[in-house]
């Protein structure tokens, strides 16, 4: 009966039996309202870590893959281009730049970036992981940013979880393939740490 009662609502959340998937949708639907990204997904990872590679890596535009230097390890290793110049960028490219820097705590400002970047057709993508969860105003400081990184772990949740916001109409090519997250990021999401969140 334990065995059964815990499948129940800690198995897969992909099964048609679970209540797990319930809680799974929660916080995608609650960071999708605190962000006023309703028109978007919000794809669940492992971590910001594990985001910004899925983006970078399963970009699926024509364009280069860019970002500044002040980025994480994780974003630098999977760009063609290091550039503070959007000068050097083009229309279709995606550009990444973190919102607060994780050694310095230097807050950028991504929504001046991000609307340099549309100006020029270039897509924007923010790591948001030392910032999301310390805004006062979640809606204003993120809106006219395309792509947002945010980990669980920065805002006292379990460690583990981690979140990638896209529109809801981009097509991304996954690196992990399942069934879960409409597909985008295959894997029985970590339910106990979703609930912990």
């Amino acid at each position: 009966i334990m065995h059964i009662n815990s499948s129940y609502w800690l198995g897969n959340p992909s099964a048609f039996y679970s209540r797990a998937g319930e809680k799974v949708r929660e916080l995608q639907n609650l960071v999708l309202g605190i962000l006023g990204k309703k028109n978007h997904k919000c794809i669940i990872t492992s971590s910001a870590s594990e985001s910004n590679n899925l983006l970078m890596r399963g970009y699926s535009g024509n364009g280069r893959r860019a970002c500044s230097k002040w980025e994480h390890k994780t974003t630098l290793g999977c760009v063609d281009v290091v550039t503070e110049n959007l000068n050097e960028l083009r229309s279709g490219d995606i550009y990444s730049h973190m919102y607060c820097n994780n050694e310095t705590g230097n807050i950028f400002d991504v929504k001046k970036i991000a609307a340099d970047c549309h100006r020029r057709g270039i897509i924007f993508h923010t790591d948001a992981a030392q910032f999301f969860g310390k805004s006062e105003n979640p809606i204003d400081d993120f809106e006219g940013i395309d792509f947002i990184t945010i980990s669980l772990h920065k805002i006292y949740g379990p460690i583990g979880v981690g979140l990638l916001i896209i529109p809801s109409d981009y097509y991304l090519k996954p690196q992990i393939i399942g069934v879960q997250n409409d597909g985008l990021r295959g894997g029985t999401e970590n339910v106990p740490a979703i609930v912990g969140s």
